[in-house]
């Protein structure tokens, strides 16, 4: 099982200490105000001064979303959300890369996901993480899985999925994630299909219509997300 030695954990937590003072209002390297919002066991980076938006969290025991919206307009801007449940299969193999050794300590698996609307769908890109707790003490072991779900109902689905996530630090184990993908949101329609499912409909936010049959059509565009998750 990991180790941590006293030494390493001291410095760990007063870098993590130091780091959590800047959490409110912070800025990119392109200069974009962003600030840091907890969730479950971590934080998201939104892409927004905390001023600028209101925040409405729904959470219980295991599990919580947060919806931002423009404060100005009440439009909704993004929804995230993180669902933590048990780990009770280890790998070894992934423990002997590690730098870190503990004599206690548990694991739980963080499934993180960001929804974005895309025309009248909600596309929605999960990331799935192992992360090893020992008090306050916390790590991300390894990335379990990337991908993409339908986060509304309807005939329609994904095509050319691809996803990806990496360790800001670039090694692992980490306190920071970011992940990223790409996907085509597929819609079958018909000619006489109305409302925002509608061709017309679809074609004015973007999709491009192809016909298959007489009545038979499928509107496609793309979609990509990409967010960063943090333990500190």
């Amino acid at each position: 099982m990991l180790k941590v030695s006293r030494k390493k954990l001291s410095l760990f937590l007063v870098a993590t200490l130091l780091v959590s003072l800047f959490i409110p209002g912070m800025a990119n390297a392109q200069g974009k105000s962003e600030s840091k919002v907890k969730l479950k066991s971590l934080f998201i980076t939104i892409p927004y001064e905390k001023s600028e938006v209101n925040i409405a969290k729904d959470e219980d025991e295991n599990s919580a979303e947060i919806k931002v919206y423009d404060k100005k307009s009440g439009e909704l801007l993004k929804t995230y959300g993180e669902v933590i449940t048990p780990d009770n299969q280890v790998k070894s193999n992934m423990l002997m890369a590690s730098d870190y050794q503990a004599t206690s300590g548990s694991y739980y698996i963080s499934n993180i996901y960001e929804d974005k609307a895309v025309g009248p769908v909600e596309s929605r890109l999960y990331t799935s993480l192992r992360i090893y707790s020992y008090g306050s003490f916390r790590q991300i072991n390894e990335v379990l899985d990337t991908y993409w779900s339908e986060a509304s109902s309807g005939n329609w689905y994904h095509e050319n999925e691809h996803s990806n996530s990496i360790s800001t630090s670039g090694s692992w184990p980490t306190t920071e994630i970011m992940t990223s993908g790409t996907a085509t949101v597929t819609i079958k329609t018909t000619s006489s299909t109305s409302g925002e499912f509608s061709i017309d409909a679809l074609q004015q936010v973007g999709f491009t219509v192809s016909q298959t049959t007489s009545t038979d059509y499928y509107a496609r565009d793309e979609v990509s997300i990409s967010y960063t998750y943090s333990l500190y």
